[in-house]
């Protein structure tokens, strides 16, 4: 009987590491919010989870400053050679989203997105904003990297 309840007990924790998505949908990167989805960017062996901010979902609102302003709560660097690809890694697929690079004040400009993966053609600290579409809702999101 002793033996039969380890087995249980190590069946149930595999199941509840392996998780209920396909391996598609999930980050490899732990994801701290369980309600609305995460991204991850990802530029060669660098990592770092974008900054969400304003939302608009079935059970909240909640509004942010803007882009250049939220960064500075984005935990990790980014590092990524001017032409090179930047992956966006959604803990959940949306519907659509839309990615923008921005100066100082305002967005600069839309930028092209093939299969989740953009170019990063400016030079220096650059600052990103996605907005990303669900059935749930949708929040913005804000991430820099630091392109040579």
């Amino acid at each position: 009987m002793k033996q039969l309840r380890q087995i249980l007990i190590v069946i149930t924790v595999m199941n509840f590491l392996a998780g209920c998505a396909p391996k598609s949908e999930r980050l490899e990167v732990e994801c701290n919010d369980t309600e609305v989805p995460c991204i991850m960017i990802i530029s060669g062996s660098d990592k770092v989870q974008a900054v969400r901010g304003t939302t608009s979902w079935d059970s909240f609102e909640a509004d942010s400053e803007v882009p250049p302003q939220i960064v500075s709560y984005q935990e990790g660097k980014v590092k990524a050679k001017l032409n090179s690809e930047i992956e966006i890694q959604f803990s959940r697929k949306p519907n659509s989203f839309e990615v923008y690079q921005w100066n100082d004040e305002k967005r600069e400009k839309v930028i092209p997105i093939l299969e989740s993966t953009f170019v990063a053609d400016k030079s220096g600290i650059v600052i990103y904003e996605i907005k990303a579409d669900w059935i749930e809702g949708y929040a913005y999101y804000a991430f820099e990297i630091n392109v040579d």
